[in-house]
């Protein structure tokens, strides 16, 4: 009955609201971005190669292939989000916006284009990496094939933590790498504040933001 019960929520409840923001989301993309050449240009082209690759699909089969992370952890952070986040952190073209786990890094290229500011995504799934730095072969950004751990974080301006289900054991493990960061560097993470983890970082903003699952707070910490 449990199980029916889930089936039945999934299908008549989660996933209507899920199709419902993809809708309102490209319907942002296209009238907000869009006008923006540059950008529509990189998008479609973008789009274009994970036509035929599901990203959910992707990131189930190399966590089965490495045996490292959790199976249905993976989500993307709508271009919406990054708007808000580039607007209230100020990014700037002489920035260096890094996005630590980017899956397949539509913010990367959103930063880059939009922003025009050299732009990094950290990520380990392969895949993600090879589609998106072909779509980003002529652009100051790239998708880095590697472990968060191997980034050099002093090189960073803003960072982007999306790591919403990490536990408290995980997120503790990345403070010593945040450490590294050079002063006046700006980190954003999502649905939890740094503070509650270390006193060396300061909350100078937080807002409210609708992501596929439902309205998270952003916290900006320098």
């Amino acid at each position: 009955m449990k199980i029916i019960l889930e089936f039945l929520s999934l299908t008549f409840i989660l996933y209507p609201k899920v199709l419902w923001f993809q809708y309102r989301e490209e319907r942002f993309i296209r009238k907000k971005l869009y006008p923006i050449a540059r950008f529509k240009q990189v998008d479609r082209r973008f789009k274009s190669v994970y036509r035929l690759s599901n990203p959910y699909k992707v990131h189930k089969a190399h966590v089965k292939r490495s045996g490292k992370g959790s199976l249905h952890s993976y989500g993307e952070t709508p271009l919406s989000v990054f708007q808000e986040l580039f607007q209230k952190v100020n990014l700037r073209s002489s920035d260096v916006f890094v996005d630590l786990g980017c899956g397949r890094g539509r913010g990367v290229l959103y930063a880059s284009e939009c922003y025009q500011c050299l732009s990094f995504g950290v990520e380990r799934i392969p895949q993600f990496c090879h589609k998106t730095n072909q779509v980003a072969k002529d652009l100051p950004s790239k998708l880095l094939c590697q472990d968060i751990s191997e980034f050099d974080f002093s090189i960073g301006d803003i960072f982007y933590f999306y790591s919403l289900c990490m536990n408290e054991e995980e997120i503790l493990s990345f403070m010593p790498l945040f450490s590294c960061m050079k002063k006046g560097a700006k980190l954003v993470t999502v649905s939890f504040s740094l503070q509650s983890f270390s006193q060396e970082f300061q909350v100078v903003g937080s807002w409210m933001s609708m992501f596929p699952w439902g309205e998270g707070e952003v916290f900006i910490h320098v």
